[in-house]
């Protein structure tokens, strides 16, 4: 999902794409959020490189991240989480999809959410 949505009304905040106009779209207050982003890297890139997208859709958009911080979702990092060498669609049949998701959904305290976006790596 893109952090942003279209919109052409007077509370549009910046130019978008094609002269459309863009707002952020916040995140429900009482809702807490998740996010996994594929990755066809297959493990975190050293020195602070960016991970590349599952084929369709960017990591960076998959978890809600934009250079401008007014434009990002602002999922809390402890609630991203990266499957790399996971391509789009296999993001629905990967146990470690299944794993995290469980993990975050099966009563975990907040402390032990998730493991680090950057820290599982999918075996080859």
């Amino acid at each position: 999902m893109a952090p942003c949505s279209i919109a052409t009304g007077p509370d549009a905040t910046a130019s978008g794409p094609a002269g459309h106009l863009q707002h952020v779209q916040p995140l429900p207050r009482n809702v807490p959020a998740f996010a996994i982003a594929g990755s066809l890297s297959r493990a975190a890139p050293l020195h602070g490189g960016k991970p590349r997208g599952d084929g369709l859709v960017p990591v960076a958009s998959a978890l809600g991240w934009h250079d401008d911080p007014d434009m990002a979702i602002g999922i809390d990092p402890a609630r991203q989480w990266i499957a790399y060498g996971t391509g789009h669609l296999d993001l629905l049949c990967s146990s470690l999809v299944y794993e995290q998701i469980k993990g975050w959904l099966g009563g975990a305290s907040d402390a032990s959410l998730a493991l680090p976006a950057r820290a599982m790596r999918r075996s080859p």
